[in-house]
């Protein structure tokens, strides 16, 4: 016979993600987030799922991808190029690609304008779909910013 200690310990772990998940979730779902907090939230969501597997899951920068020869950017030093606060129509344009001219951004980068929601009939509702989601990219993009100078 086990010990009850000893199968709880196994469990514990698997056991605590999956109180925290649906905590969270219950959380979410009975109106204890804010708004500002699910946004927050759905901005990070999309940065982890889009952004996160080149440019870095954690805010400590790049990781390195496999058939890249080279480091991808590192976006906690945005405010570099795109100032302080972050120029959003600039970066805006940059991340969704379409209308950047060939050159004027890294061919390894998808074209999110194209990828994201690629799976839904294109329409206005899509674009406005696509443009909110990248938005929200930014409005994440710029929590993250490293050293940036205060111009506030």
């Amino acid at each position: 016979m086990r010990a009850v200690g000893v199968e709880l310990g196994a469990w514990a772990p698997r056991a605590l993600a999956l109180g925290l998940a649906l905590g969270l979730g219950a959380a979410a779902s009975s109106g204890c987030w804010s708004p500002n907090d699910r946004r927050e939230a759905a901005a990070r969501n999309l940065y982890d799922r889009h952004c996160g597997r080149c440019h870095g899951l954690s805010k400590t920068g790049p990781t390195p991808v496999a058939g890249l020869d080279y480091e991808p950017a590192d976006l906690r030093q945005l405010y570099e190029s795109y100032g302080t606060p972050l120029d959003h129509d600039r970066l805006a344009a940059y991340i969704d690609g379409r209308h950047v001219r060939p050159g004027e951004r890294s061919e390894d980068m998808p074209v999110w304008g194209d990828e994201l929601y690629a799976y839904l009939p294109d329409d206005a509702a899509l674009e406005e779909l696509r443009e909110g989601a990248i938005d929200l990219v930014i409005e994440y993009l710029q929590t993250i910013q490293a050293n940036a100078p205060d111009h506030g």
